[in-house]
């Protein structure tokens, strides 16, 4: 048994009923640290009294985790099961030493990417600071910072319209075309937003997106392209418009449009859709403000993980105002004269 104090009480019948039948003082402390032990230990094993084992520890984790979204349950159930596989179901919470939780996200780096490791991390770091909340262990061994990993440039991609109404033509049916549609012309998220629609979401202007964890209650505009589509489509006010859907089958459906469209395919598959739709709604100027509410996410998350930056595009405007300097104002024309060359250049090479 772990060493405590004896309560009051049995230090109290010690002192009347016992204390005469044991002259030794370490006969009295040793009974009455048992007679302690037998009161806090009812009801429980052994192995409570030493600690919490790995797998007890991520049990009672995630039964306090069961109002977040199933996707995300089902991430924290994927991190447990690569953490137990390492550590052992059976192992001591309080055992993981520093130097091991180190190790083992420097085997993770050699098999994962950097975002995959990082994202990991963060998971197992709350899941420990929630042990040491519960009082499981004094010190996270998880109390160690990771190198930052900047957002991968490499894996935006913007869909232009001509590409969008290529794959739209290889879908097998309405309801696949307007999945597609909804993503790239109203930046809903995929499949998570798209499962929620019901008929009675949609008006003659906009459609909401109901309440989840993550954004909240907002509307979008129905943009032309979504607006004269839906039209095809009947249903009670209460029905789903994806009835039945399961997140697979959005992944599935997609990528066999893209393959018979004969589009390279591209990285991050749903979230380049919405990323584009962002992108333009910046590129027509609409204020911060508005696209906050249409798209739920802060200005400083849309720069990070969702505008795509178009060099070509931004070289072509800096030309054309190069090209009005030079012919309203004569003053400036000879230093901007030298430049045009140049930049007509860029554009052309990009």
């Amino acid at each position: 048994m772990p060493i405590i104090t004896p309560p009051k009480i049995v230090q109290d019948a010690f002192d009347e009923f016992l204390a005469p039948l044991f002259q030794n003082h370490a006969q009295r402390k040793h009974l009455a640290n048992y007679i302690t032990g037998l009161m806090i230990a009812e009801n429980k094993t052994i192995r409570s009294c030493f600690g919490m084992s790995v797998g007890e520890s991520w049990e009672k984790y995630l039964l306090s985790k069961q109002h977040l979204k199933s996707s995300t349950l089902g991430y924290y159930a994927y991190v447990r099961r690569v953490f137990v596989a390492h550590f052992g179901h059976d192992r001591l919470i309080s055992g993981i030493s520093a130097t091991e939780a180190e190790a083992w996200i420097a085997a993770l780096s050699r098999t994962q990417s950097k975002t995959s490791v990082c994202t990991i991390f963060r998971c197992v770091q709350t899941f420990f600071r929630y042990v040491v909340k519960q009082g499981f262990i004094r010190v996270s061994p998880f109390d160690f910072s990771l190198e930052r990993v900047d957002t991968n440039e490499s894996r935006r991609h913007y869909l232009t319209q001509e590409t969008i109404s290529k794959i739209l033509a290889c879908c097998r049916n309405d309801i696949e075309r307007f999945g597609v549609m909804l993503s790239r012309y109203g930046g809903l998220r995929v499949p998570s937003e798209l499962q929620g629609l019901r008929f009675r979401d949609f008006e003659d202007t906009i459609f909401r997106v109901a309440d989840n964890t993550k954004t909240g209650f907002r509307e979008v505009p129905l943009f032309p392209e979504v607006q004269e589509f839906f039209k095809r489509f009947s249903g009670k006010p209460d029905d789903l418009v994806f009835s039945g859907r399961t997140g697979g089958w959005y992944r599935y459906f997609f990528l066999r449009a893209i393959r018979r469209a004969g589009v390279d395919g591209w990285e991050k598959l749903w979230i380049n859709l919405r990323s584009s739709f962002i992108t333009d709604l910046e590129r027509m100027g609409y204020d911060e403000q508005t696209i906050d509410s249409i798209v739920g996410n802060t200005a400083a998350v849309r720069r990070k993980h969702y505008i795509q930056f178009d060099k070509r595009r931004a070289y072509e405007r800096v030309l054309a105002d190069a090209e009005r300097i030079f012919s309203e104002d004569s003053q400036k024309s000879a230093v901007v004269q030298d430049l045009l060359p140049l930049l007509r250049e860029l554009v052309e090479n990009l």
